[in-house]
């Protein structure tokens, strides 16, 4: 998904991306995303980049705030990229303020339909959050992520979550390989 999206942003000037992790929990996902923001962007300290992580559970953010780590959590990160991003403490791994610093988390409230931030994204992650709520609830919080997104942004939700459930809310399903997603219909 990211070399041609980034190609794209090349050819037009634009050296600006923001992704959101909704439901982040103890923030790996958002973590994972800068890391692969890092590692994927060549000459990325070029790049104005902005990566939030939310959930509802203030003690999920407060840990994911923390950015330590069991063995098991990191269990799947490459050695190279575990050598490099991740710094060992006592039995754990703290991420590495370098990594810390792209990342920001914040308790927000995926129901509440308002965005977190004043930031329109390029690409949000949902992923096997949505499953959890009423229909209302999870209308709610899809309208209000879809109103997140940039003009062109994509939505990423989870293998858990049918896809019938965006039906009608303005976005065409897009496929990049095996992984689908939603981006907003082009007007």
């Amino acid at each position: 998904v990211l070399p041609p999206w980034v190609k794209e942003r090349l050819d037009r000037g634009v050296r600006r991306i923001s992704v959101w992790s909704a439901g982040c929990a103890s923030g790996e996902e958002a973590y994972t995303l800068a890391l692969v923001l890092l590692d994927s962007i060549e000459d990325f300290p070029s790049w104005s980049t902005y990566v939030l992580g939310t959930d509802i559970n203030r003690s999920l953010v407060q840990q994911a705030r923390e950015a330590l780590y069991s063995r098991r959590a990191v269990s799947g990160v490459p050695v190279h990229l575990l050598e490099r991003h991740l710094q060992p403490e006592e039995d754990r791994y703290r991420v590495a303020p370098s990594l810390r610093s792209l990342v920001h988390f914040d308790q927000g409230n995926l129901a509440d339909a308002r965005s977190p931030s004043r930031i329109s994204f390029d690409f949000i992650f949902c992923r096997n959050v949505l499953m959890y709520f009423t229909e209302d609830t999870r209308q709610r919080a899809l309208e209000g992520m879809i109103s997140s997104l940039a003009p062109d942004g994509v939505l990423f939700l989870g293998y858990s979550e049918p896809i019938t459930w965006v039906d009608g809310l303005g976005l065409e399903r897009v496929s990049f390989g095996q992984t689908h997603a939603f981006r907003k219909e082009q007007r």
